[in-house]
């Protein structure tokens, strides 16, 4: 049952806001702290009216009875003209009229004045004190056995032990004891309490009601914050999805441009083909037409010069057709969409060593069967030129194809052991570097050259294998 109230309430606090708990807590707080120190209070002025009173009474019973007990400084009893002279004390001052009972100690527990004299009981602790010149007060409950008479009027009185001294010396030769009733004295301690109460009460709750309402100005300052900061992060995120989207518009009019692109090359690489290597080809058939007719009418002396310049002519003619060749032959990607990933790296790396008589180490990993066709023509553009690069600059010292397939990522690394170069110095156009960055990174994926002067070079690309990036 307790269980169940407790998980009630627990479920009820954290319903609560920012400004509700802080308001229980503290005010709970401030009720425990409030009750402490007003018991704190309250027996502190209890205890300094109690001393104050005593301190009074002991004033003027010492100034009273001081003469009248010098006996005792000599002898266990009191003369009987000094105790009239203390009986009268008794009856006709103002002390006597609050006093309920007097009583006399000699040393040893005897009582040589008030009631059961001549009886001796044990030395209670606030007695001891006495002896030890110590004035004692407090409000007692008639315990003691000397006090049995007292317990059947009165629930409780304020006793009092005061140390009587031997004039002109510092000796103790009794000790007064004597109980007053406490009804004023409750009074008056009951009225400083309730006061010492009120003014706790209005400072406590003047704090609890400034820090309130600091709190509660924060949280609101807090959730005007908050209410703005949402309305950025909503509009934060619509941004996001706008570029997002943007993004997503950008990757893939980069792989239709990258498809569209190498369309565009195989129709410059036919045009040259057909176009300037066949009128090349007929000026070379024309050349050796003219050259053979111009045999007959060109006199013998002069025959060596015309045909230097004819065997000119058709050599520069054939390393135009040639360079033509080339040219329209680099530029023509074959039909990479029926190939898979290893038949095109085979077929790229086979073309690099047929065109340049050098060798190729590849190294294959995890690879997908198939990858879409933007991504293999970047693939195939990317190992191309980072091999011819090896070769020209390199000198085709132990070229390698490193590729791996990773989670959704290819990692492609092309490498050789040539002379390197500062990769600071260097001039990225001049390397073809340019190139390939720009194709690797519109597809989404990540470019980096290490090279070091005499460490060779190396080309490191990442493309994603995403397939909701490619149509």
């Amino acid at each position: 049952m307790w269980q169940g109230s407790w998980g009630i309430m627990l479920e009820w606090f954290n319903k609560m806001n920012l400004v509700q708990r802080y308001s229980l807590v503290a005010l709970l707080v401030l009720l425990l702290a409030m009750v402490t120190l007003a018991w704190w209070v309250g027996r502190e002025i209890e205890a300094n009216v109690i001393n104050r009173v005593a301190a009074d009474s002991a004033l003027f019973v010492e100034n009273f009875v001081v003469l009248p007990l010098q006996d005792l400084a000599t002898q266990e009893q009191i003369s009987p003209p000094n105790l009239a002279r203390i009986e009268k004390l008794l009856t006709e001052s103002s002390l006597g009229n609050n006093v309920v009972t007097f009583k006399i100690w000699a040393r040893n527990g005897l009582i040589v004045f008030g009631d059961r004299v001549g009886e001796v009981f044990a030395v209670t602790e606030d007695q001891q004190h006495a002896w030890d010149g110590m004035v004692s007060a407090e409000i007692s409950r008639l315990d003691d056995s000397e006090n049995i008479n007292l317990r059947e009027q009165f629930s409780k009185l304020l006793e009092m032990y005061i140390p009587i001294r031997q004039e002109g010396t510092d000796k103790i030769i009794a000790v007064v004891e004597f109980y007053q009733t406490v009804d004023a004295l409750e009074k008056n301690v009951a009225r400083a309490q309730r006061q010492s109460w009120l003014i706790v009460a209005l400072i406590m709750f003047s704090a609890y009601g400034l820090l309130v309402g600091i709190v509660r100005q924060g949280h609101q300052t807090i959730l005007k914050q908050q209410k703005d900061l949402n309305t950025k992060v909503d509009e934060l995120n619509i941004l996001l999805e706008k570029n997002s989207e943007l993004s997503e518009r950008v990757r893939r009019a980069a792989s239709r441009t990258a498809a569209l692109n190498e369309r565009f090359m195989r129709r410059v690489s036919a045009e040259l083909h057909d176009g300037p290597a066949q009128d090349l080809s007929f000026s070379l058939l024309h050349i050796d037409s003219i050259g053979s007719a111009l045999e007959k009418d060109i006199p013998e002396n002069k025959k060596p010069f015309y045909q230097k310049a004819i065997d000119t002519i058709r050599q520069s003619l054939d390393r135009a057709t040639q360079e033509v060749r080339n040219i329209a032959s680099g530029l023509r990607l074959p039909e990479l969409e029926t190939l898979s990933l290893a038949d095109t790296l085979s077929r790229v790396i086979r073309d690099h060593e047929r065109r340049t008589q050098s060798q190729v180490n590849l190294e294959s990993k995890n690879l997908p069967k198939q990858i879409q066709l933007p991504l293999k023509v970047t693939l195939f553009r990317l190992v191309q030129e980072a091999l011819n690069n090896a070769f020209r600059h390199g000198q085709g010292q132990e070229q390698q194809v490193k590729i791996e397939a990773t989670g959704n990522k290819l990692l492609i690394e092309v490498s050789d052991a040539g002379p390197g170069f500062d990769i600071r110095q260097a001039k990225e156009g001049r390397l073809g570097l340019m190139g390939m960055r720009e194709r690797v990174e519109s597809l989404g994926g990540t470019f980096e050259i290490r090279s070091n002067p005499k460490q060779g070079t190396k080309v490191i690309a990442q493309l994603p294998l995403s397939e909701d990036l490619y149509e």
